[in-house]
């Protein structure tokens, strides 16, 4: 025999108006569910799932946008940060090839 799958559903939805009847009335969703136990045929943690569905709408978020955004201009300051010290440093590596043609010899010399 195939199991019949999605019946709790089915019965929730038959038994809906009087779910929402009671808890419009403000009975507590445990109360709710022992008296309609056996006539829904659910598990508790799916009776509480199916009642925040159906009844009282919350849904779980899918989309949610972080709420700390990212800075996009990070790069650039690090990019102004690493033009600063290699002009200051005098052991950091050189990123312009030192060979110039027209280059003096003094100007050799200190580099050097």
């Amino acid at each position: 025999m195939t199991k019949k799958r999605r019946i709790g559903l089915v019965n929730f939805r038959q038994y809906k108006d009087e779910i929402k009847e009671m808890y419009d009335k403000g009975f507590p969703i445990i109360h709710i569910f022992e008296s309609f136990s056996d006539k829904v045929g659910v598990k508790k943690t799916q009776f509480y799932e199916l009642m925040n569905k159906e009844i009282i709408k919350k849904n779980k978020p899918t989309n949610i946008e972080p709420k700390v955004k990212s800075i996009q201009h990070k790069n650039q300051q690090r990019n102004n940060i690493d033009s600063k010290l290699d002009n200051t440093d005098p052991f950091r590596k050189k990123r312009k090839p030192i060979h110039n043609p027209t280059m003096t010899d003094e100007r050799r010399k200190e580099l050097f």
